[in-house]
């Protein structure tokens, strides 16, 4: 065996070793928690013990879905590498233009993405349906795939063709290209696009006049947050799960909430989780993260020139043609298991937002009682975990538990 395929399969594995054992963990945790005594910091968020029962029973279902998932997709990525990349890119044939490479390396991913259906249909409609958050209907759920595998091959395909033209153009610095035209790209996706593709899943209508829509218009007044309209979209019909979040930029920016969330939550309670989300904006967290995902994907593609340059590399996971798609489907496939131990820095610095989010609605409401008051019915009416296993809420959690975050509180 090579050296190339040598390090990728054992940063594979080990990738997989840590994820199933940060995994075990966590459902080990969330039984022994739906064993003993409802905990005194989870009794606020779940006063009826019956209820702190189920979230634990949740919490440990789904780790050890989450677990069959990791052990599924380490055995895909490792035959991809073991040849199976190699014998799928042969299928699209001898590619002659950017056009065939981006189209192989979209059919690629379709293809592989198969794999992924069995978990996400056991998690959709046997774990989700079992704790009654399930909402969506088989016809629903292939819909809803069809189309982000539509909207994949459009949008993936006008990235992708322009990067092998660069490849081809500019064989020494056709990255740089590439990762600028990823950068203009990513900007769109987070602002234009997000707002002209959310309605193609989801019905949005605008809040009726009335005291919620003047309160919520009036907190982002105060807030200097100018706002289009404040939509609220229909996520009851896949899912009883809540969220609220706002899209666009300038003045197509809106504010989007779940219809789930405005029936869990007063009046009171949806604008302090409303000046969250501002504060997300308002601290610049939208712009960092952004800006940081922009720059950080620069190395990875000098990396991806450096490796366009070495046919050799690609030909020793069986690649018989170098080009484009063979270096993305290779990178692909080998990159996330060594980015993958970056995820305890950006979780970190995700929570480290968090707080910043929730000192800024208090600040703009008044107080903690409003935003607290909404996290913990949101805990119950989700089942969500307050007390999650430390050493994997440290290396993925992307939020602070609530006793966390109440306590920075000062709850």
């Amino acid at each position: 065996m090579n050296p190339f395929l040598c390090a990728a399969v054992a940063a594979v594995a080990i990738k997989a070793g840590c994820e199933i054992t940060l995994l075990a963990f966590a459902r080990r945790r969330a039984l022994d928690l739906q064993a003993g005594p409802v905990p005194e910091e989870a009794a606020a968020a779940f006063p009826v013990d019956a209820d702190f029962r189920k979230a634990m029973a949740y919490s440990a279902e789904k780790a050890r879905d989450a677990i069959v998932v990791e052990i599924v997709a380490t055995l895909v990525t490792l035959g991809l590498l073991a040849g199976g990349a190699a014998a799928l890119r042969g299928v699209f044939g001898d590619l002659k233009s950017v056009w065939a490479e981006a189209l192989a390396t979209v059919g690629f991913f379709a293809i592989v993405g198969l794999a992924d259906i069995p978990g996400e249909v056991w998690s959709t409609f046997r774990t989700e349906a079992k704790f009654g958050f399930n909402k969506t209907t088989p016809g629903l759920w292939a819909g809803d795939k069809l189309k982000g595998l539509a909207l994949g091959a459009i949008l993936g395909t006008a990235l992708l063709a322009p990067c092998a033209w660069f490849l081809g153009a500019f064989p020494q610095t056709w990255w740089l290209y590439a990762w600028a035209a990823f950068a203009v790209f990513q900007i769109l996706a987070a602002g234009w696009l997000a707002v002209i593709l959310l309605p193609l899943f989801n019905k949005l209508t605008p809040l009726g006049n009335g005291p919620l829509r003047e309160r919520l218009l009036g907190l982002a007044e105060r807030a200097g947050f100018a706002a289009a309209s404040v939509q609220v979209m229909d996520g009851s019909k896949r899912s009883a799960h809540a969220n609220a979040f706002f899209a666009g930029f300038g003045r197509m920016r809106r504010i989007v909430l779940f219809d789930t969330l405005i029936a869990q939550l007063s009046p009171t309670e949806l604008e302090a989780v409303l000046a969250h989300e501002i504060g997300h904006w308002k601290r610049g967290h939208i712009f960092k993260m952004m800006a940081g995902g922009v720059l950080g994907s620069l190395p990875v593609f000098a990396l991806a020139g450096v490796v366009s340059r070495r046919p050799d590399i690609t030909a020793d996971f069986g690649f018989a043609q170098g080009g484009f798609a063979s270096v993305v489907i290779l990178l692909a496939l080998v990159l996330p298991a060594f980015l993958y131990w970056l995820a305890p820095l950006t979780n970190g610095l995700s929570r480290k937002h968090e707080y910043e989010a929730d000192r800024y609605a208090a600040e703009l409401t008044g107080g903690p009682v409003a935003l607290a008051g909404a996290l913990r019915k949101l805990y119950a009416a989700n089942s969500g975990n307050p007390l999650p296993h430390p050493a994997y809420a440290l290396f993925l959690h992307s939020h602070p538990s609530l006793p966390e975050r109440e306590r920075a509180l000062g709850r």
